[in-house]
């Protein structure tokens, strides 16, 4: 017990390390990016924290394939979509071409926009079809880092929950006199248990502020 007890609290700490604290609002940005049919092209770019890669993809798949009427394709890591109507952006039908990647700040995105084979970008930023774009792509993003948190939340509670039955584990053992601890062994343990549902509990409510800040 007191091997897995350690072994918990020690992973409840690597993990509290690991979490970033971020803006409430998650940025999107434009850079210049290698297109996948040919050279540099005005590329919409976003990082979400916390989120997993697969769910993000396929919930990206989903999104923009919602209220498309083309093809989809993927090759070599890039996921195309033709057919797209969006008319907050557009009155006409066009098509992404996106790349998801795992960094170490969360789930980046690259999205191109294209018509008929020719890049489909605003050249002036800050105009009402860049605003549509960032929103479009930040509507998105924003969904996605409310789900990864409570997905994480949730995780956490279980865990939680797990420290609080080894904590009882310990008590019911103690009371035993055939399986009772020493006073000191005892002491140690139950304050090592203790000890992780502090971090846990800092840990869900650092989750919890992230969370009220988006809602």
């Amino acid at each position: 017990m007191k091997t897995r007890i350690c072994l918990i609290l020690s992973l409840i700490t690597c993990q509290l390390g690991n979490m970033n604290t971020v803006e409430a609002q998650i940025s999107v940005v434009t850079e210049m990016i290698p297109f996948p049919d040919g050279p540099d092209q005005q590329a919409y770019v976003v990082t979400i924290p916390v989120a997993e890669l697969k769910k993000v993809s396929n919930h990206w798949n989903d999104y923009v394939g919602n209220d498309a009427y083309g093809w989809e394709s993927q090759k070599d890591g890039i996921h195309r979509q033709r057919g797209i109507v969006e008319k907050s952006i557009s009155t006409r039908k066009f098509g992404v071409y996106n790349e998801i990647v795992m960094t170490e700040l969360g789930v980046r995105l690259t999205i191109w926009f294209d018509r008929n084979g020719k890049a489909f970008a605003t050249t002036k930023p800050g105009d009402r079809m860049d605003r549509a774009i960032k929103k479009y792509i930040q509507d998105f993003a924003m969904d996605q880092y409310k789900r990864a948190i409570q997905s994480r939340l949730k995780d956490q509670q279980h865990v939680k929950q797990k420290m609080e039955m080894e904590l009882v584990t310990l008590n019911r053992a103690q009371e035993n006199s055939n399986k009772a601890l020493s006073d000191g062994e005892y002491r140690t343990q139950t304050a090592a248990v203790n000890r992780s549902i502090e971090v846990q509990n800092v840990k869900m409510q650092e989750l919890l502020d992230r969370l009220s800040a988006i809602q």
